[in-house]
């Protein structure tokens, strides 16, 4: 359930960079000069932070698989709910 919400959430903010990428480009918008940057250092920057988001998401998603997950075993004589076994 974690990973389920950490790909999620990481889905959201690539979807937030993008629409802040588009309104940027669309709308020609300007950062106030005292920031000193440029439009196409936020750009890189956006950009950048999505590529990072992007991998993150491939992460969660391969890690579960690379660990094998949980190895443990289930007594299959317990009847219809899975126990356990003991060790």
């Amino acid at each position: 359930m974690k990973y389920i919400k950490a790909i999620t959430w990481s889905i959201v903010l690539l979807i937030v960079l993008v629409a802040l990428f588009a309104v940027i480009k669309i709308w020609g918008i300007t950062l106030p000069e005292g920031w000193n940057m440029s439009v196409d250092t936020l750009i890189n920057i956006i950009i950048t932070v999505g590529i990072a988001d992007l991998l993150l998401i491939l992460l969660l998603i391969f890690i579960p698989f690379a660990t094998h997950g949980s190895q443990k075993e289930y007594d299959e004589n317990s009847g219809k709910v899975a126990q356990r076994k003991k060790e």
